[in-house]
């Protein structure tokens, strides 16, 4: 009888033991989470690919960036924009006025959290 279910079935031996059901398992485990990685590192590439642009653009000359198409390593860097911007504008300053905002904001909610941890801890 057991034979005849086992033709039926389409398996040509004994039922599997657990570990090779475990075995079996992993493989698809394994393949699975490489695809996912693969799927997340293609991902990864699409949304960085906007900032490399980014950043080529910024050490290119003026209106070399117009071009088609775009070179990712600019032929002749320059750092005429990043001397441009400050020497024409205050960002200097305002990279301090945000520094400043950043860390005030960060110590206010370190004091806050570790009074509200202590109320709780003490019950």
């Amino acid at each position: 009888m057991a034979k005849a279910e086992a033709r039926l079935s389409g398996r040509a031996g004994p039922p599997r033991t657990a570990t090779e059901r475990r075995r079996a398992g992993l493989s698809w485990h394994v393949l699975r989470a490489g695809l996912t990685y693969v799927g997340l590192c293609i991902v990864a590439l699409i949304f960085l690919g906007p900032f490399v642009m980014m950043i080529s653009v910024s050490f290119q000359p003026t209106l070399q960036f117009l071009t088609f198409p775009i070179d990712i390593v600019p032929p002749h860097p320059s750092l005429d924009a990043y001397i441009g911007l400050f020497a024409n504008s205050p960002i200097a300053r305002w990279i301090l006025n945000s520094t400043v905002i950043s860390v005030l904001g960060r110590a206010l909610n370190l004091f806050a959290s570790w009074r509200a941890g202590y109320a709780f801890a003490r019950g």
